[in-house]
This record gives structure tokens, sequence and C-alpha cells, in this order.
């Protein structure tokens, strides 16, 4: 059977974590961003700090896009956001913030955005986290 990249991984993506497993209680997985740095070999550390600049940089107008999607009910912007937002989240191994936006989209695909509000509220508190410690990584970056 042929496979289909972009359905593996949006199947890949649809596991969830088991809950017994304990999250770290760091917003972002630092070993992901190490991975990152090495994956893009002599450029990774130069690299690496600007991504997350700009990460840190759009992520405001982001959750602003996402809370007038929701507030318009608009689930195909919704829907698109929030998978932007993962995809980012995932480079960057914030694996709550990942979870929330996937939520958001599931949510959004379903034709329903019932949680919307509470979500994006709850993506914006985590994503206030991350940034935080993605900004402490790219100043060990720095070093």
């Amino acid at each position: 059977k042929p496979i289909h990249l972009e359905e593996l991984t949006e199947a890949l993506t649809a596991v969830r974590r088991r809950p017994d497993v304990p999250q770290p209680s760091s917003p972002v997985d630092a070993a992901v961003v190490r991975k990152l740095v090495v994956s893009l070999g002599a450029e990774g550390p130069g690299s690496v700090g600007p991504l997350i600049e700009a990460f840190v940089a759009h992520a405001p107008d982001e959750i602003a896009a996402l809370r007038h999607a929701v507030d318009r009910r608009a689930v195909d912007d919704v829907r698109r956001g929030a998978h932007t937002l993962k995809s980012n989240a995932a480079s960057f191994g914030a694996v709550q913030l990942e979870d929330l936006c996937r939520e958001l989209e599931t949510e959004a695909k379903a034709g329903t955005l019932d949680r919307g509000p509470v979500l994006v509220d709850r993506i914006a508190g985590e994503l206030g986290r991350v940034t935080e410690e993605l900004a402490a990584l790219r100043a060990e970056l720095r070093g």
C-alpha cells in the first residue's frame, strides 16, 4: 500500500502520551532543542537562536489570531492556527503546549469550539511559560 506521509504524520501526532507517565516540569524539553541544534550541523547554534527568536516574536500575534478566530467561530482559521502553533511547539519540545494546541485543533476539526475560549486561555498561559524557557535556552546558545 502506498504510504501517505501527511496521514502518517497526523496519526503519529494524534497519539496521546500515557497519563500515567509523569510529564516534565519544564515547559520545554531542552533535549529536543539540543537535538535540533545537532541536526543542523555546524550551523546549528547560529541557526536555532533566530528560529527561537522568530517563534517568540510571532507568538503574541498567533494567540491574538486564535482568539479572534474563536470569537468569530471560524473553525478553519482556528484549525490552521492551532495546527501551526502545535507544529512549532513540537519543534522546540514544548509538549504541554503541543497537547493543548492539538485539543483546540481537534475541536475545530469536529466543527465545534465550545471549549475554544478556555483552550486559547490555557494555550496563552503555557505559551508564556514556553517563551520564557526558550529565551533562557537562546541565551545558552549564545554563550
